[in-house]
């Protein structure tokens, strides 16, 4: 890797993935990967850190390295340097609401990540207990979940997370975006919907994602 990076000398910026990527199976990050990264920045370079997970559970990873770098949470929803927000594109509040109108007409439970401004919270959804997938995710999180009480949302949030069965998944999936999903990648597409000239929301539908199992997030329009 150290190799690599003399013969890429001309990039700036260092970006990566955290899971499968950064991080080995054992979910730690390698010596050699951390010596080549701090090489890097001393060269000049600058470190992005891309990923679909939360910004808390993305920093944990993070602290491995000990060295500056840019965050990308929450499926790019928003762009941290430290503590300081760069970007975000959160989902409107009134876009939020439609998206529950259309998660409760199909019976289904949602974790609600909550506006990278305000304080740390998982808002759920539905009955999120009954679902095994949903569940799981929420479980190791429970210090941050919340009930949302009568639905109601004070700041717009970052996302929505939906964990079901591949069947129900793809049917809600149509009902987001007004088309069945695409089909299965390493990288899933971001599908605006409903309406592609003025998408009130972006729905990611990931496979073997979170708890090994379907996951839809419906993040912002931009």
């Amino acid at each position: 890797m150290p190799g690599r990076i003399e013969r890429v000398s001309s990039y700036k910026l260092i970006a990566v993935d955290v899971d499968g990527t950064l991080l080995r199976s054992n979910g730690t990050v390698s010596d050699r990967t951390k010596q080549a990264l701090s090489t890097a920045i001393e060269r000049g370079h600058h470190l992005a850190v891309a990923t679909g997970r939360r910004r808390r559970t993305a920093r944990l990873v993070l602290e491995q390295l000990d060295l500056p770098y840019f965050l990308v949470a929450s499926q790019g929803a928003a762009v941290w340097n430290d503590d300081e927000i760069l970007f975000h594109s959160h989902l409107p509040v009134p876009a939020a609401h439609g998206v529950l109108r259309i998660l409760q007409e199909h019976d289904m439970a949602a974790a609600i990540l909550g506006n990278a401004l305000q304080e740390d919270v998982i808002w759920v959804a539905g009955d999120w207990q009954a679902n095994r997938r949903l569940s799981a995710y929420l479980s190791r999180n429970l210090q941050y979940v919340r009930p949302l009480e009568n639905g109601a949302l004070e700041h717009d949030p970052l996302e929505l997370i939906v964990m079901d069965t591949m069947e129900r998944l793809e049917q809600l999936n149509e009902a987001l975006t007004g088309h069945p999903p695409p089909p299965p990648s390493p990288d899933a597409p971001a599908q605006p919907g409903p309406d592609e000239c003025l998408p009130l929301w972006r729905v990611i539908f990931s496979r073997n994602q979170f708890t090994a199992g379907g996951a839809i997030e419906i993040v912002g329009p931009t």
